[in-house]
């Protein structure tokens, strides 16, 4: 982490779907990964950063950073969540909508 949070919101959470998903609070910090400058997502409560992506991309094209997060989905609203989860079991190609912006 090199310049701290850019971005701080209220998200619900999902890591696994079969669990209800909970509101917290994710934070967005420019950090290096695998030799390039991403977003890293840091979920509250978390012990380390979980996901990234490229700055512009929305929450549905996250790269886990460790195995554990795979299945973890980020979006604005519940039923975006629900919608992740369903999207993430099909292994449907769709790139669904963009939730950050």
């Amino acid at each position: 982490m090199k310049h701290g949070a850019i971005i701080v919101r209220f998200k619900y959470v999902s890591n696994n779907s079969s669990l209800p998903p909970e509101e917290k609070v994710v934070s967005y910090h420019i950090m290096n990964f695998k030799g390039n400058d991403v977003l890293g997502i840091h979920v509250q409560d978390d012990q380390k950063f979980s996901m990234c992506k490229q700055w512009g991309h929305g929450d549905e094209r996250l790269v886990p950073i460790y195995r554990e997060y795979e299945n973890m989905v980020i979006r604005w609203g519940k039923e975006e969540v629900v919608k992740g989860n369903k999207r993430n079991n099909e292994d449907d190609d769709d790139d669904g909508y963009e939730f950050l912006y």
